[in-house]
């Protein structure tokens, strides 16, 4: 039996307070993921090899998607209040991909995630508005029970 491609699934970004699902808005156009690793090279005296070793530096994210309404410039807003300090920043940030396999659904977890830019493309009166968001997120994706 051929192996079926795996097309584009769900993408949602998830704001938690306390530990609770408070908004959530998607689905996104694009999900672009870097798993960033480093490889360091290690060389002893007197030794003829040279040592290889990797450290895993993080997900580099960057998601796509169509404003369809204020939830999107309310997550702004609330990323910008927790990068000042302020009042209502207290939160975290999740991202779910949901993969869908052959008799499997697997979220894809992205958990407490870092913003960095917020880019909103406003062009002609018959486009769109479109929104990306760049992320950094230290810990690797969850996946869920295969």
């Amino acid at each position: 039996m051929a192996l079926q491609r795996l097309k584009g699934q769900e993408v949602s970004l998830i704001c938690v307070v306390d530990g609770k699902a408070n908004d959530k808005i998607g689905p996104f156009l694009d999900l672009d993921v870097t798993l960033r690793k480093e490889v360091l090279e290690g060389e002893y005296l007197g030794e003829t090899t040279t040592y290889f070793d990797s450290v895993f530096r993080g997900c580099q994210i960057t998601l796509k998607g169509h404003l369809r309404g204020a939830m999107w410039l309310k997550i702004i807003d609330r990323d910008i209040k927790r990068a000042r300090y302020q009042t209502g920043g207290l939160i975290r940030f999740d991202i779910v991909a949901v993969m869908k396999f052959p008799g499997l659904v697997l979220p894809y977890t992205f958990r407490d995630v870092t913003f960095a830019d917020h880019k909103i493309t406003i062009a002609d009166r018959k486009s769109f508005v479109e929104a990306s968001i760049d992320a950094m997120c230290s810990e690797n994706p969850a996946v869920g029970n295969i």
